[in-house]
Formats: structure tokens, C-alpha cells, sequence
């Protein structure tokens, strides 16, 4: 069963630092979250939170942080207290909003780190306003990726159900590449691509080709659900690029998201 679905980032960000009411025995975790894809070899990505888990709650950053009216650069609301000494290019680091009757999360209070310039410093993407009087406490995830047998895997063992979602909202790529895999948790097991296989249809923005399912164009239909029911112990995400990335400048820079649901 295929299902499609648009999430923004601060839909994500609900699940990850909300409790689930409506859905008590689901897990929500993140592979990745607006990627800028550079490379043309196949990559896995987990986005992990306290203990390394994929389903944990974000990790508490040392210190506050602050920026100067709505901008792309966040930094120590302290000067020189190494307040960003954790977080890395491709973390993403969230901040608690005050109080907004009628809002569960409000928008811009979510950014993935682009660039870290030291301890004190990094540029984030989007732009967000953290100009508060006294700044804000922030939490973060950790985004680890790879290109090995290894890497990339997130356990879903005692899952009655799956649900892997890719999303690919913005870039320049000729066409984003990707699958889904899964495997047993027992010594030797290997992946097995369990979407797209011959004659899936990708979605209505996808195209199958060689075993990949590709998104030539981003936007609101560059996106696949597949919800598999397998006994499987993990499984993960798989993109790359197909071919060539012109540029990175504004709007064609990439931005790739992953997420996946388990259900016990």
C-alpha cells in the first residue's frame, strides 16, 4: 500500500517535541531533515536524539541562543559561551515558543544547521527571529549519515507497521534518487530494497528507473509514504543525486526530508 503525503518541517518538529495523544503506541523519528544533497553515492542519514535513538526527545544544548531580528545566523546569547559547541552542520536545533493560545508549535522555531563557524556561531536555514530578551534554551538532533552497509538503519523491530516517508521541496538536482530499505537484526542479514520494485508507480511525481524511484522537479508532490507491514527488524532510507547539482545558491539549494513512523 502506497500512500503520498506533504509534511512541513514544523509538522515534524509536533511530532518530535509533542507528546502523541491521539497516537499513543506510535513512534515518530527523523532520518533528515531539509538535506542539502551534494553527492552522487548512495547515502543513509539518521537524525539522532538522547541515548542515539532516532525516536528519543531532542538533546538540551548547553547554553542560550539568541539572533539579531529574523536572520540566518544564530548565535551564544552570552558572548564566548559556547553555547553551539554540540551542534554541526546538518543538526537541527529547535527552540520552545512562548506560550500562543490556538497553536500546538508556532512557525519559526525550527532551523537545520548549514554552516558552524566556531563555539558561538552557525548559520541555519530557515531564517528564524530568537531576538527575545534573554534568548532562548534550545534542544537538538544530531544528524549522522553514511554510505556503508552500516550505516542509516532505524529499528523497527516489533512494528505492526512502518510508515517511510521521503519528501523533496526544493533544489536543482536533474532528478533525487532513492529507496527504501529493510533487513532482519540477525548476524549476516542483508538490505533488501523493499520499494520501489518492479512495476511500482513512484507516486505521482515519481519515475522508476534501474531500481531507484526519481524526483525530477521539488514541490508538493515530490513526496512518497509506503507502509510496510513486513516483520522487519530496521530499516532506512537510501537517496542520492542522480547525475549533476548545478548550484547551491538560494533556491536550488536542497532540501531533502525523511521520516519514519512505527506503530506498536
Amino acid at each position: 500500500m502506497v500512500m503520498r503525503r506533504f509534511s512541513m518541517l514544523g509538522l515534524i518538529v509536533v511530532a518530535l517535541t509533542l507528546p502523541l495523544a491521539f497516537a499513543e503506541q506510535q513512534q515518530v523519528g527523523s532520518t533528515m531533515i531539509r538535506y542539502d544533497v551534494d553527492s552522487t553515492t548512495l547515502t543513509y542519514c539518521r537524525a539522532n536524539g538522547v541515548n542515539g535513538d532516532v525516536f528519543g526527545s531532542p538533546i538540551s544544548g548547553p547554553a542560550r541562543v539568541k539572533t539579531t531580528g529574523s536572520s540566518t545566523t544564530v548565535e551564544s546569547h552570552v558572548a564566548l559561551s559556547g553555547a553551539l559547541t554540540p551542534v554541526i552542520a546538518r543538526d537541527i536545533v529547535f527552540v520552545r515558543p512562548p506560550a500562543t493560545v490556538g497553536e500546538i508549535f508556532a512557525a519559526g522555531y525550527a532551523a537545520v544547521v548549514t554552516v558552524k563557524t566556531d563555539a558561538n556561531t552557525v548559520t541555519v536555514d530557515p531564517a528564524v527571529d530568537w531576538s527575545a530578551t534573554g534568548g532562548y534554551a534550545y534542544t537538538y538532533l544530531k544528524t549522522t549519515c553514511g554510505t556503508t552497509v552500516n550505516d542509516g538503519w532505524v529499528n523497527v523491530a516489533g512494528a505492526t507497521k512502518a510508515s517511510i516517508t521521503i519528501q523533496y521541496d526544493q533544489g536543482d538536482l536533474d532528478a533525487l534518487a532513492w529507496r527504501f530499505e529493510c533487513k532482519q537484526n540477525t548476524p549476516g542479514s542483508v538490505p533488501i530494497t523493499v520499494y520501489p520494485s518492479e512495476g511500482d508507480d513512484c507516486g505521482s511525481a515519481g519515475t522508476l528507473v534501474a531500481g531507484f524511484c526519481e524526483f525530477a522537479t521539488p514541490g508538493p508532490t515530490a513526496n512518497l509514504t509506503w507502509q510496510e507491514f513486513g516483520a522487519w527488524g530496521s530499516c532506512r532510507i537510501g537517496f542520492k543525486d542522480k547525475t549533476t547539482d548545478t548550484s547551491e545558491a538560494g533556491a536550488n539549494l536542497e532540501r531533502v526530508t525523511g521520516t519514519i513512523v512505527v506503530s506498536k
